[in-house]
């Protein structure tokens, strides 16, 4: 047999195929702009859902991929076997530590696949906490939660809590790539050159990665199912589902064509390899990066933006005390991934208000304060206000400094308290504006005014009956006391103005307290 035979040749594409490589690479340049783009704007509602940095990790991971599939068919003479290969498969971790020692040819696509799993996990299981928070507030006080339930709860919040280069993450996609590695480095390839490769061991990575491929959407496409059909946001069940069903297409033409037909012109002369795994690539880059960036734009620009907010946080807190307007948020919330705030906020107001069998501060600790909280507040609140609760309350259970949690007083989380309004007024009351379920906002605004101004008149009146020394003052207005400029002025609201009446005292006013407390007896 001769040295020939041993070798799997690829000679660089002939002209034609030149100009196709080369219109895709050039072509496949919008998507770092588009990742980029992607990330600058992760926190518009349209993206913050998507796991955007570990989808925009995965998505340049595959562009990566896609973008060195045509580099090998353009110039596979200046790199060397082991170079081709691992510049397609390996993980980018690999990249940074291979580049600099010629190997880089299997380069992203293993990144790419396990990525994209633990991505679509990641997200997976933010539904299933939303899920479990909802059931945990819906129970009665006085049930347990199941001990499978803690468990379950336990490590999700592990998993959630860990960043993308966790220690445990990199270790995952270590072991992922340990064996192409050991394909890789159980071979002298140094007499090799990118034109020629054993093509036992083509076969052998061809035959991994078309494993790994199919396990990939295997989990993908199992994972997509798990996605909640109650809690969903902008169609990210079926943005998995579609994205999974196009892998699938791919695959079946791809595995026959590398299996079959290598030696055939389909694949050593027209490259159609290569031009299928671009269009994986870019499958993802379309479904998870240019889809949903396209939706942010046009929320942003489609007259209905953060800026249209008509509301203060005096309303907005005056809306949270009827029951209407606390059900309709809280249903809102669940959609939003932001359950565990409305809940927050009517644990906070309960204990403040002083209402009947209102949580403790011990409670309130434990729901969504402590370490294995059920309702964190973790992402919703700074970590300067938590950590200072925190310490308060272990230095207390650990030296029992306050033994008794009634010595609290109803002021106690005040702060806490105002940074869980302004995040719900910062970012869910401006797309509850825009919902369904927001369409009691306007009228309630505008009785809530009218209110206002009648109070204003009437307190008015009084003045004037009560000082006849009084000068005449112009009666006041919604237009000359509540806007400026334009805009509604914030309005104090009715908790904050019965405390200061009372001269710093925490006394509930008639109509928030019952209904906080009709809120309470119903849960």
């Amino acid at each position: 047999m001769s040295e020939d035979d041993n070798v799997e040749s690829l000679s660089p594409a002939e002209s034609g195929v030149r100009w196709v490589a080369h219109a895709v690479m050039w072509s496949s340049l919008y998507a770092p702009v588009a990742i980029f783009l992607y990330l600058c704007n992760r926190h518009r509602a349209a993206i913050k859902y998507r796991n955007p940095a570990e989808m925009a990790f995965t998505a340049l991971a595959a562009f990566v991929g896609g973008l060195s599939r045509c580099l090998v068919t353009l110039y596979p003479d200046r790199m060397s076997c082991t170079f081709r290969l691992l510049f397609i498969g390996c993980a980018i971790i690999a990249v940074v530590v291979v580049a600099t020692s010629d190997v880089l040819d299997r380069a992203a696509w293993q990144l790419t696949l396990l990525g994209y799993v633990l991505a679509e996990l990641r997200i997976v299981l933010t539904f299933n906490l939303t899920e479990l928070m909802v059931g945990y507030a819906n129970r009665p006080r006085s049930q347990q939660l199941s001990a499978m339930s803690k468990l379950q709860r336990k490590w999700i919040l592990f998993y959630l809590r860990r960043g993308l280069f966790s220690f445990y993450r990199v270790a995952l996609h270590v072991t992922f790539n340990v064996p192409l590695l050991v394909l890789l480095y159980s071979h002298d390839l140094s007499a090799y050159s990118g034109e020629t490769c054993p093509p036992l061991l083509v076969d052998h990575v061809t035959t991994l990665l078309s494993v790994n491929s199919f396990v990939v959407i295997v989990a993908s496409f199992a994972l997509s199912f798990k996605l909640s059909r109650v809690v969903d946001n902008f169609g990210l069940r079926q943005t998995f589902q579609a994205c999974s069903r196009a892998f699938a297409v791919v695959f079946i033409f791809y595995v026959p064509l590398v299996a079959f037909f290598f030696d055939y012109a389909i694949v050593s002369y027209y490259r159609a390899d290569v031009f299928l795994s671009n269009v994986v690539c870019h499958v993802i880059i379309g479904f998870h990066i240019v889809r949903p960036l396209r939706e942010a734009f046009q929320t942003k620009h489609d007259g209905q933006g953060d800026d249209t907010l008509q509301g203060t946080a005096g309303v907005l807190d005056a809306y949270l005390h009827t029951p209407e307007g606390l059900n309709a948020f809280a249903t809102f919330a669940k959609a939003e991934f932001m359950f565990e705030c409305v809940l927050a906020w009517k644990n906070l107001m309960e204990f403040r208000l002083d209402v009947p069998n209102h949580p403790t501060a011990q409670d309130i600790y434990d729901q969504h304060l402590a370490p294995s909280a059920p309702l964190p507040l973790d992402n919703a609140i700074s970590v300067s206000i938590l950590k200072r609760f925190a310490l308060a309350f272990e230095a207390n259970n650990k030296y029992t400094i306050v033994p008794d949690a009634a010595t609290h007083g109803c002021n106690y989380f005040d702060v806490l308290l105002d940074a869980v309004m302004a995040k719900i007024l910062g970012e869910m009351l401006p797309r509850f504006l825009r919902h369904p379920l927001g369409v009691d906002w306007m009228p309630f605004l505008v009785k809530y005014h009218t209110e206002v101004a009648l109070n204003k008149v009437l307190d008015h009146h009084h003045e004037i009956v009560d000082s006849a020394n009084q000068s005449m003052h112009t009666m006041p207005t919604i237009k000359g006391d509540t806007r400026h400029g334009g805009r509604l002025m914030p309005i104090q609201s009715v908790v904050v103005s019965s405390a200061r009446d009372s001269g710093g005292r925490c006394e509930s006013p008639p109509r928030a307290a019952a209904v906080v407390s009709q809120s309470t007896t119903d849960r």
